[in-house]
């Protein structure tokens, strides 16, 4: 149908098929089970209503009676004796005790109160059986499921009528031991039964319905969806045929977060500065993308100035494969050098290298003050009127070879600084 899991934003591609199922001949009538009274010599009874066949038709021979099943388990096949009513008061037992203590499917040893009960495994007792009968088999506990021969002749129901109620009858003559019947059935042959007639229903139309569906056709299998949202979304397969019946089934598709990634950069870099590379993307352990090309390092001067180049962090979570990004413009300028000369000063950026704090400073002569206006450093203190005027934050940042600049009242600084 399509993925169970997909990340937020994703496209869903969802496809259903549905194939008609012809009508025909209903299945076999079946009784309702119940426990079984422990060793009261009363027999429990279920009854099968039978309408299916022509008024007043009867089983002329055994060639139409297919089998008699239950599904039922007890721990002790010899407290069983087990029998078929039809509607006319025949009746013949399938099971007369013996087997000892053989169990029937698979029962729970003892008797307890409430009853507890077991599994239920399937019997039939079938005309063209040639296996024996419960007893006879009763070597392997529990009895295999499968068909086995009656005790008494199955002929023993010609003659029946067809229409009307079946009863089963089981009851357990001893205690200690119980059981369960879960349900029966009695089955006749096609060739027995009036025609039941047939036909194929026409499947109509087809529709998907669900949160974020953008394309649906109603008579198609398929749509598309966008998961904009996370949690579990449920999406719903519906057909209809030519008699207004409509049949559908659900899908539950998970939708995962994406990642939360951030991306910082200089605003600006030197066009004349040399290679560039970009490190300050988080989580660690994504890409980067810049201009269309997967890398971290760029040399601006391949650009014009005032060229923004587009660069792009990419991060994949690892727990549920979803990736997220974060995008950043950088612009490249020709920076020009402060005229540290003229105003009797130099820049100084120190330690360099650094691990954690890095110092900008003016050593200046006679009064020079020179101001600063800018700094692209992401994370820095402004020391207003001091010597050292900026204190730079290193913690956080991957180790490296940094470009940023500081602008002053008589120029731009392109600065670089090693993080170890």
């Amino acid at each position: 149908m399509a993925d169970d899991e997909v990340c937020l934003g994703d496209t869903i591609h969802l496809t259903g098929a549905a194939t008609a199922i012809p009508w025909g001949t209903p299945p076999p009538p079946t009784g309702l089970g119940a426990a079984i009274p422990n060793g009261q010599g009363v027999p429990y009874t279920s009854v099968i209503s039978v309408d299916t066949a022509d008024p007043g038709q009867t089983l002329s021979s055994l060639d139409g009676l297919l089998a008699v099943c239950v599904s039922m388990e007890h721990s002790y096949m010899g407290d069983l004796v087990i029998g078929v009513t039809c509607p006319n008061g025949q009746n013949v037992y399938f099971h007369q005790q013996g087997g000892a203590g053989t169990f029937i499917g698979d029962a729970l040893d003892g008797e307890t109160d409430p009853p507890t009960f077991g599994v239920c495994w399937d019997y039939c007792w079938d005309p063209t059986a040639t296996n024996g009968t419960w007893s006879e088999n009763a070597g392997t506990s529990p009895l295999p499921a499968g068909s086995y021969e009656s005790v008494q002749p199955m002929s023993q129901l010609v003659g029946c009528p067809l229409n009307g109620f079946w009863t089963l009858s089981i009851m357990d003559l001893f205690g200690i031991d119980d059981g369960f019947l879960c349900e029966w059935s009695i089955s006749f042959a096609e060739s027995v039964l009036p025609e039941q007639g047939g036909f194929l229903p026409v499947l109509q139309s087809f529709e998907w319905t669900g949160p974020g569906i953008i394309a649906n056709g109603s008579d198609s299998t398929m749509a598309t969806a966008i998961a904009d949202e996370v949690g579990d979304l449920q999406y719903t397969f519906t057909v209809t045929d030519d008699f207004g019946c409509a049949y559908d089934t659900a899908l539950t598709i998970s939708v995962a977060p994406l990642p939360v990634v951030t991306l910082t950069t200089p605003d600006a870099i030197d066009v004349d500065g040399g290679p560039f590379t970009f490190n300050e993307g988080t989580p660690a352990g994504g890409w980067y993308v810049i201009d269309g090309v997967e890398t971290a390092t760029v040399d601006p001067i391949i650009y014009a100035v005032g060229h923004s180049i587009v660069v792009i962090y990419f991060y994949t979570d690892p727990q549920t494969g979803c990736t997220g990004s974060a995008t950043a413009n950088v612009l490249v300028e020709q920076i020009t050098a402060l005229d540290l000369v003229d105003a009797g000063a130099s820049l100084r950026v120190a330690p360099n290298p650094a691990t954690d704090q890095c110092q900008l400073s003016f050593n200046a002569t006679g009064d020079a003050q020179i101001p600063l206006v800018r700094c692209t450093w992401p994370n820095y203190t402004h020391m207003e009127g001091a010597a050292i005027f900026a204190v730079l934050d290193l913690n956080g940042l991957a180790a490296g070879n940094y470009q940023f600049t500081v602008g002053t009242s008589i120029g731009v600084e392109n600065c670089r600084l090693t993080i170890e």
